[in-house]
């Protein structure tokens, strides 16, 4: 039996499509004479981190196929506003994006809309260290360099939250956004950060070569990571897509649209402040 993100995933992003757009071609959407619907869509740290696991079951297993449903292209988003960005840019019928990336755009006037949550928890996120760093735990950062991914992305709210209930204060660090996990890996190796994100399954596979000094889940029990939302093109051409989106498709999973409320903050603070409302104990 699929994994219960997996399910869902899946049941988001078939109803989005065959529920919502029964009526034809709209701009993310284009059916053919044979009632087959080609869409694009986007997921954060496509195509090898944990996000991309419930699509590529869905595409090997064809279960978007037996839905009447083609996925032309899969956009890459390296984390935070980035897969926020290409939902909003791209001609595309959905995304699964970073929860606090959503929430930011939206305090910035974005229209997107999210219809249903992907993963509930961070545990495949840890940060690592060269094998030869002095550093052994999250207690060593103080004067030190740490990277995430990008702003508002999981890493981001993932550290913070970290730092917090280690009791570490942030302002005796310096947190850098480095881009991909790749590319803080990088900036480690190079010397640009003294610890970095990685990620399972990669880490798993690499364990030998870094040292591991926390696991997010060492910190964070519940998290909201990831949430599905639809464009906001889809949503003008057939409001009643997002609405569709929330029912399930029978037999694979229930879905649930979350309500999300954010009021203007900045720095660090609104960091914070956001990443504790995604967390509870």
């Amino acid at each position: 039996m699929l994994h219960s993100q997996t399910r869902l995933a899946l049941a988001l992003g078939v109803t989005l499509v065959a529920a919502g757009c029964a009526n034809g071609d709209t701009g993310s959407v284009q059916e053919n004479d044979e009632g087959m619907k080609t869409i694009s869509i986007a997921v954060s740290q496509w195509p090898s981190l944990a996000f991309a696991v419930p699509y590529h079951v869905a595409m090997e297993k064809g279960y978007f196929e037996d839905e009447g449903i083609n996925i032309e292209e899969v956009i890459a988003g390296s984390g935070g506003g980035t897969t926020v960005r290409s939902v909003l840019a791209g001609d595309l019928a959905f995304g699964e994006v970073a929860t606090s990336a959503l929430v930011e755009s939206q305090d910035a006037g974005s229209t997107l809309v999210a219809v249903g949550g992907g993963s509930q928890q961070v545990g495949e996120v840890v940060w690592v260290a060269p094998q030869n760093s002095s550093l052994e735990s999250i207690e060593d950062l103080a004067g030190k360099n740490v990277g995430y991914t990008n702003p508002g992305s999981v890493t981001e709210s993932a550290l913070a939250i970290a730092l917090d209930r280690a009791g570490v204060d942030a302002s005796t660090l310096e947190q850098r956004a480095t881009g991909g996990v790749s590319e803080g890996l990088t900036a480690m190796e190079g010397g640009a950060v003294d610890a970095t994100i990685h990620s399972d399954p990669l880490y798993a596979a690499q364990d030998d070569k870094y040292k591991l000094l926390w696991r997010s889940t060492d910190y964070i029990t519940n998290y909201q990571q990831t949430i599905i939302v639809t464009s906001p093109t889809l949503v003008e051409e057939d409001p009643s897509s997002s609405l569709a989106s929330s029912q399930p498709v029978p037999g694979r999973s229930s879905s649930w649209r979350p309500t999300l409320r954010s009021q203007p903050r900045s720095g660090p603070k609104k960091v914070r402040s956001l990443s504790m409302r995604l967390s509870k104990q």
